[in-house]
Order: C-alpha cells, then sequence, then structure tokens
C-alpha cells in the first residue's frame, strides 16, 4: 500500500464506513447477547459469555472416540457441528449469523479431551482501514490549519513574499 493511497479521501471515507458499520454490529452484537444471557438461553445451553460478550462452551468427547478407527478429525468436526447447530437456529432469529465467527480449539492431553468453541462479533476492518482513516485524519487537520493561517496571516504573508523578492 502506497502512501498516496493514504491519502486518498475516497478511500479513507470508505475506511472509515468500514470501522462505523463494525463498531455498529458489535454494539447490536452485545445487545443481543446480553438479552440472551437475561433470558436464561446461554444457561440452557452450558454456555457462558465473557466481559467483552465472546459466548463459549466446552464439548467433552469420550475418550473412546480416540480409538476409533478411520479418520478421527471428520468425527471431531462432526461433533462439533452437530453441537453448533442446536444454537444457530436461535442466532438466525436474532439476524446474528452473518456477524459472528465461529472458531474452536482442540483440548487434549492424557486426561481430558474436548473442543472449546467460541462465538464472537467478525471484524471487517482491517488495521490498514484504521492507519488510513488516522494519516488521512492528520493530513486534513494539518492542511486546513495551514489554510486558516495563512487567510488570517494573509497582509504579513505577502509583506514578507515582497520583502525576499525585492532584497538583493
Amino acid at each position: 500500500m502506497k502512501l498516496l493511497n493514504y491519502l486518498n479521501p475516497v478511500e479513507a471515507f470508505n475506511s472509515a464506513k468500514i470501522i462505523a458499520k463494525d463498531i455498529s454490529n458489535y454494539r447490536f452484537y452485545r445487545n443481543k447477547i446480553t438479552s440472551l444471557e437475561e433470558k436464561g438461553f446461554l444457561k440452557q445451553w452450558n454456555m457462558r459469555a465473557d466481559w467483552i460478550k465472546r459466548v463459549y462452551y466446552v464439548i467433552n468427547l469420550e475418550p473412546e472416540t480416540l480409538l476409533a478407527t478411520g479418520d478421527l478429525a471428520d468425527l471431531e468436526k462432526s461433533r462439533v457441528f452437530d453441537s453448533v447447530a442446536k444454537f444457530q437456529g436461535k442466532f438466525a432469529d436474532l439476524n446474528l449469523t452473518e456477524i459472528v465467527d465461529i472458531s474452536t480449539e482442540r483440548i487434549k492431553d492424557s486426561e481430558y479431551y474436548a473442543y472449546l468453541i467460541w462465538v464472537k462479533c467478525k471484524f471487517f476492518a482491517e488495521r490498514s482501514d484504521f492507519f488510513r482513516v488516522i494519516v488521512f485524519s492528520i493530513a486534513l487537520y494539518y492542511s486546513v490549519n495551514t489554510g486558516l493561517w495563512v487567510y488570517h496571516n494573509n497582509a504579513d504573508l505577502q509583506q514578507w513574499v515582497m520583502d525576499k523578492l525585492t532584497t538583493k
């Protein structure tokens, strides 16, 4: 990405729109998860939400699953997909399916075999979008500030330029 692309007002405006949409989506997501917590839906499905409203739960897999023949990864994925399908309808009813990101983490040691499933808000803005908005805002501030300074000090500036041109 070139520096001039960061100073492009159209790109900066589009980046600001993406950031604003992400903030709006997160507030919508946060309100819906809070209402699900208050209604007891999360407790019903043995889910919890942390302070930034990421919902998580654990699927305990039987140790006998490790002894299964065939592709173990497919068997694990099918169990995870079955558990996600149970609450996905409720998330669809609340219009959350397009703004949530579901990720998994395998927890396996000698005593424990499970999957941790995270449901969190999906953000579409990238780091370059934030950087673009900041760089463009700083450039806009200094250009407007310089323009106002020239406007208010026009007579002094003209006198200074005339003095520089007429002196040898």
